[in-house]
């Protein structure tokens, strides 16, 4: 019989009563697997008494009431457990499987390669954890698994599923599930993803796996948590002076209450940053000087000369560091006017030279550094705080440097030159005549 032709009435009428004549199982099975007429079939699957050939029918028949109507008459475990899997109508696969007890053969189904559907409906009649376990390793159906992840309750297989998944939604949920403090901390070191260690850190109950992770973890945002959840000073203070990263050992300080723990960071760490930010921290006057005297990054001394008290000791580094950014760091807290006379007037690089006329006192140097430094930016420093009105009309006219002239020009108060200088095109004529405006106002 052809499937695609609809039959006549003669021919269902001969299609009937050759069935009804028949009595050979295979045949029967044959026919109601193949034919197109449902009442043909149905009257074939009626008659059929044979497993075997009832399941061929619900397997491969095309209609669905007729595979349904064979599933009515199966009681076979292992042959209603191959419908399932093989079944061309998902509904009866669907049906096959709600009429499978045995949990071998539901096991069976959820780990073959039936439809997902199918194998979602052997695993919710399964209690087996075993297969469930099995099944949460199969990648190849991420619902499937989800559902196994769902039915089991298995502590060690949902921590092996947390180590080795990278499925964020997965491993999340395997970690939702976890109560023993073992296995979640297990599951902090060991995963191989960064997002399973960040979660299992917050319920992580042992200081001394946050430790570890703190120290040596390969990603900033699991140390970083891991330190955060820390309440022992003691490993706060050794995650600061031993932890893999700066970045680490910085963050740890934040919390160091040691003294004696900032000492050694501030003194023998190999980063210069991280000692840097331990002098900053730190407030032993003995350390910090030490930290200037010795330390051999200019940005280490920079910021022990901002904490340092002992003012003879900061003149000292002013003159003699051998860093100019040292240098400059002790001019600025220097008070003692020689010392910032000496480096106004003398030392090489501009930015101390700035510094000092910054925070000078005398008039003289003012005038001199105004008159004579070779860089615009010591000479705009020095005519910004002068009020010599030689100096700013010798500025005003002569220098090289725009910013120089526009500076002498705003403090100046001779209004002829005023007038002769705002005859000029640019930014210190305006600047001119913005000064004569306002003294005349």
């Amino acid at each position: 019989m052809s499937s695609k032709t609809a039959l006549s009435p003669e021919q269902h009428a001969a299609s009937m009563q050759a069935v009804k004549l028949m009595h050979d199982a295979s045949s029967l099975a044959g026919i109601a697997a193949q034919s197109d007429d449902a009442e043909v079939a149905k009257y074939a699957v009626r008659k059929l008494d044979d497993p075997a050939g009832l399941a061929r029918v619900a397997s491969e028949s095309s209609l669905r009431a007729v595979g349904q109507l064979a599933i009515g008459k199966l009681e076979d475990q292992t042959l209603l457990a191959e419908v399932a899997r093989k079944a061309r109508d998902m509904v009866v696969a669907k049906t096959a499987i709600k009429k499978v007890h045995d949990q071998q053969l539901l096991a069976r189904v959820a780990r073959s390669e039936a439809a997902p559907v199918v194998r979602k409906a052997a695993l919710k009649r399964l209690n087996d954890p075993s297969v469930l376990n099995e099944v949460l390793q199969d990648k190849q159906s991420p619902d499937v698994r989800r559902l196994a992840l769902d039915k089991t309750s298995d502590q060690r297989a949902l921590a092996e599923l947390a180590m080795t998944e990278h499925d964020v939604e997965l491993l999340s949920a395997a970690i939702a599930k976890l109560n023993e403090p073992a296995l979640l901390a297990e599951v902090a070191r060991k995963a191989a993803a960064a997002e399973a260690r960040l979660q299992a850190i917050p319920r992580v109950q042992d200081g001394g796996v946050l430790k570890v992770l703190a120290k040596s973890d390969p990603e900033a945002s699991v140390r970083a948590a891991a330190l955060a959840g820390l309440r022992s000073p003691r490993f706060v203070a050794d995650i600061a002076q031993h932890a893999s990263h700066e970045d680490t050992r910085v963050a740890a300080l934040q919390r160091v209450e040691d003294p004696n723990a900032l000492a050694a960071v501030a003194t023998s760490d190999p980063s210069w940053r991280v000692r840097a930010e331990a002098v900053r921290l730190h407030e032993d006057q003995r350390v910090i000087a030490r930290v200037v005297g010795e330390d051999p990054a200019w940005q280490v001394r920079c910021e022990a000369v901002r904490k340092l008290r002992d003012r003879a000791h900061i003149d000292g580094i002013a003159m003699e560091d051998p860093a100019w950014q040292v240098r400059e760091a002790a001019v600025r807290r220097s008070r003692d006017q020689a010392t910032l006379r000496n480096r106004a007037e003398w030392d090489e690089v501009w930015q101390v030279r700035r510094a000092a006329v910054e925070r000078v006192r005398k008039e003289a140097v003012l005038i001199n550094r105004g008159r004579n430094d070779g860089d615009w930016r010591v000479r705009l420093a020095a005519v910004k705080r002068s009020r010599d009105q030689a100096l700013l009309a010798n500025r005003a006219q002569n220098d090289e440097a725009p910013a120089v002239r526009i500076a002498a020009v705003m403090h100046l108060n001779e209004e002829w030159l005023l007038r002769r200088i705002a005859s000029e095109e640019g930014e210190v004529g305006q600047a001119a005549r913005d000064r004569l405006a306002a003294l005349q106002t």
